[in-house]
């Protein structure tokens, strides 16, 4: 047994031992301190030097909305929230969104110094492609004038002179060196000039650098045998969509702000345009910038004149991107964010939100009309519609009822998804009338189409596929009335509207065939009248469709060819069947004096109807 002396003489030593490993774990706990401030501190003191340095550049704001919200991403974890993993872009900002508090002021930019003159022609163009909205022209594959059809096939411009079952092939131009899935084209009225947009990736802009860009380009197509390039315009970053409204040519494209930032080379953080060598950036005053940046991009919004390709304006938003509505006279961009809602103090609501910014614009330019919020994200430009001063939009709500536990882990405790359609007034942008959570519970929206005052809309939850169809009856926005088909098989991913009160979906069945179903309002509800089943896939891109509802004649591209159907206020009849080959969204059909015409990447086939 050990004495009193020796008891004692091992207890302090044990005591020495835990103020050795205390002394040691304190030194270790201040040198984390001191290393978490320098890696917290440093990059801010050495961000606060970058913005000094560019206090005077006409670009600073941009500069140092970058710098907050993007740089210090890569220096430090302290802006990486839950957010940015479990909801993705979409929930990035507080329940207020963005606020513009600046009428934009839009600066002239240069013309390109080429001859742009156009021989004339005494022919005319013939619009095919179905358009959202009456007087705004889409650009599509295809395009064709009295006399000939113009087909965009990759980067070959293939011209055709249409005789019927003797149509052939008269000229291929090469309007561009990259491989492209996403050009468009419009033909001016006379059939004269052709208008080419392209995205590209190559160095164009310099010798070594190889970056995204837009091309436009304009043809002279008045002698189709001998197509000339008369003018080139082009955008740094890729192309989104495209309008064409009185010889006016609208492009809205994305330009990404790069990861490695250099603010002494503006090409890396600014949307610039012009031609190679004379390049300008787009000017500061023309930047929107939202409280917070949620993502690396910009909507670019351009207006050319599309007589010369010469610059009528230019603005741009930076984080809007998601999806935008163009009708006569406004632009409407949409960005995606989180609204939260504190239930009590464990237990926050989070909503999907959407704001929505409008800008005016005609001959003259761009001026920004105002912004406003509404729940729920949108689909896409279908979603979206303007109406005898009414501004209507239909959204997928989402609501997550989030725990925050002590241990500051974030739970979900409950989701529930729906749909609401929002009206609101154009310029006051108050809500007027809504009808709200109208889908059954946990189905998502899946296409939408607005007609006067009647708007259609698929809801479908997609895993067991089936969805209702709605019908909304708008005249009165006081007393919106709704209509549906109950449960039915299948799914509509694109709803198009048909004369006498009947639409047309298509889509998928409960087995993932196309589906092509007919359906029309009655007293009580909306009932499917008829439907066509093909066993295979079909192209989703809308501007693959044929439509003609004069006719009742719509042209779908199919996996062993192209599908023409007819419907004759009974039932749905394939009426012809034509040849294709390559990607089946790049395929287009056409239907002239009882022919089939159908141009594809791989083949040109005609059909005839007689």
């Amino acid at each position: 047994m050990k004495t009193y002396d020796e008891r004692m003489e091992s207890v302090q030593k044990k005591l020495q031992r835990r103020r050795v490993q205390w002394t040691a774990i304190k030194a270790t706990a201040c040198l984390l301190c001191i290393c978490l401030l320098v890696g917290v501190l440093l990059p801010h003191f050495r961000n606060s030097d970058v913005l000094e340095q560019y206090a005077q550049d006409p670009y600073y704001k941009v500069i140092a909305a970058i710098n907050r919200d993007f740089q210090r991403k890569e220096d430090s974890w302290e802006y990486l929230h839950w957010e940015d993993l479990f909801w993705g872009d979409a929930f990035l900002e507080d329940e207020s969104g963005s606020r513009f508090e600046e009428e934009l002021v839009y600066a002239p930019g240069a013309v390109p110094d080429t001859d742009t003159s156009i021989s004339g022609s005494a022919n005319s163009s013939v619009e095919i492609t179905d358009h959202q909205v009456a007087g705004v022209l889409e650009g599509d594959l295809i395009k064709r004038s009295e006399t000939h059809i113009f087909y965009l096939n990759n980067t070959q411009l293939e011209i055709y002179e249409i005789n019927g079952e003797d149509t052939k092939k008269i000229n291929t131009v090469s309007v561009g060196t990259n491989w492209n899935s996403d050009s468009e084209m419009y033909l001016s009225a006379d059939a004269s000039r052709l208008t080419v947009i392209q995205s590209g990736y190559d160095a164009v802009f310099s010798e070594t650098k190889k970056e995204s860009y837009v091309q436009v380009i304009s043809l002279d197509v008045s002698d189709p045998v001998n197509v000339t390039n008369v003018a080139s315009f082009y955008l740094t970053g890729a192309k989104q969509t495209c309008r064409m409204v009185d010889d006016q040519l609208m492009l809205i494209s994305r330009f990404c702000i790069q990861y490695e930032v250099d603010f002494d080379d503006p090409s890396t953080f600014l949307p610039q345009y012009g031609t190679p060598g004379n390049m300008q950036c787009i000017p500061a005053d023309n930047i929107v910038i939202p409280d917070r940046l949620s993502d690396r991009y910009y909507t670019v919004v351009t207006l050319l004149d599309n007589n010369d390709l010469s610059l009528v304006d230019t603005g741009a938003f930076m984080s809007y991107s998601a999806e935008l509505y163009v009708s006569k006279e406004r632009i409407y961009a949409t960005r995606s964010y989180s609204g939260e809602e504190k239930l009590d103090d464990n237990k926050t609501l989070t909503k999907a939100m959407t704001e929505v910014s409008c800008m005016d614009y005609d001959e003259n330019g761009l001026t920004l009309a105002g912004s406003f919020s509404v729940e729920g994200t949108v689909k896409n430009q279908y979603s979206m519609d303007e109406h005898e001063g009414v501004f209507r939009i239909v959204t997928g709500t989402t609501q997550r009822k989030m725990i925050n536990h002590e241990t500051g882990y974030t739970s979900v405790q409950v989701e529930e998804r729906n749909a609401n359609l929002t009206c609101f007034e154009v310029g006051t942008w108050e809500q007027l009338a809504q009808a709200a959570k109208f889908a059954p519970e946990g189905e998502t929206v899946e296409s939408v189409r607005f007609d006067g005052d009647y708007a259609y809309v698929c809801t479908a939850v997609v895993v067991t596929l089936t969805d209702p169809v709605f019908f909304f009856d708008m005249t009165d926005l006081g007393n919106i009335t709704v209509k549906d088909t109950g449960t039915i098989d299948g799914y509509s991913s694109s709803l198009i509207q048909l004369n006498d009160g009947f639409l047309l979906g298509i889509g998928f069945n409960d087995n993932w065939n196309m589906k092509v179903e007919v359906y029309t309002e009655s007293a009580d509800g909306v009932k499917p009248v008829c439907e066509y089943i093909y066993e295979g896939s079909f192209a989703s891109e809308y501007k693959a469709y044929f439509i003609d509802r004069e006719n009742n004649l719509f042209g779908i591209p199919v996996m062993d060819g192209y599908v023409l159907l007819q419907f004759d206020g009974y039932e749905l009849r394939e009426i012809a069947k034509a040849d294709i080959g390559g990607s089946l969204n790049f395929v287009r059909g056409v239907v002239i004096d009882q022919y089939l015409y159908v141009c594809s990447p791989g083949a040109f086939d005609v059909v005839n109807l007689a």
